[in-house]
């Protein structure tokens, strides 16, 4: 009641033409779960800038319309570092970490150079926003900042999932990093006590085969009753990438 109030005066005082006022009342409206009352300021308003466009994105995304948000988002006629912060942490927070990576990924093709940057401003950062970012680097094969972001993690006491490890192996894969593959599997297994399921060993398999390393047996063995389609492809690649046509598989295959 207070706020509407506030609105009134401001509406009698013929105040309503600021934009600072404007972008406050849209905060406020917001906060106040009146996000219609919240556009309704924002589309009498003369005159906007990046601010009132982004007050109105986290109104949005403060309720979970991430619909509406994505809109928005895609209609402002520029952006800057928070405008991308909030739509990014609000699909992470959101748990909609696919979305996420995208806005981070489409962030960096269109010249933005603030993705790291932008997710260590986030207010919270669990398991799931570190998986997210390391996932973006294994894509684009940048497996040394991934390691560095799994450093970061566990520096912030963060205990890595099963995702996790899925996330930085491939990354380690692609980057051809088998030291510090190595590394981390076996981390995985000794001092987080966690199973290596066949998406872990699958990784380790394509990096030794990248390498050269078709002997390496160690990791072509997993559970009888999982599927083995990823081994083989990686490894039949590596065959032919390395004329390596008599390899034996293990006898349980």
């Amino acid at each position: 009641m207070g706020g509407q109030i506030v609105h009134g005066m401001i509406l009698r005082f013929r105040l309503g033409s600021e934009r600072i006022v404007g972008n406050a009342l849209i905060d406020m409206y917001c906060r106040n779960e009146n996000v219609e009352v919240s556009q309704m300021v924002f589309e009498r308003m003369e005159s906007k800038n990046i601010a009132s466009w982004t007050s109105l994105l986290n109104g949005f995304l403060m309720w979970n319309d991430f619909k509406s948000a994505r809109r928005d988002f895609d209609e402002m006629p520029a952006r800057n570092s928070i405008s991308w912060t909030v739509m990014i942490t609000g699909y992470v927070e959101g748990k909609s970490p696919v979305q996420g990576l995208e806005m981070f990924w489409r962030m960096k093709a269109e010249g933005k150079d603030q993705v790291t940057l932008i997710f260590y401003e986030m207010r919270k950062r669990d398991v799931l926003c570190w998986i997210t970012l390391i996932s973006g680097y294994a894509f684009h094969g940048r497996g040394n900042n991934a390691l560095e972001v799994v450093n970061d993690m566990l520096d912030s006491g963060i205990t890595p999932n099963e995702v996790a490890f899925v996330s930085v192996l491939s990354a380690c894969s692609h980057a051809g990093l088998l030291v510090e593959d190595q590394k981390l599997f076996n981390r995985m297994v000794q001092f987080y006590g966690l199973k290596p399921k066949i998406e872990h060993y699958g990784c380790m398999v394509d990096l030794r085969g990248r390498a050269g390393l078709l002997d390496s047996k160690r990791f072509y063995r997993t559970d009888a009753h999982q599927p083995r389609c990823c081994y083989l492809v990686s490894l039949l690649s590596a065959c032919l990438v390395h004329g390596n046509l008599h390899i034996t598989l293990p006898h349980k295959w």
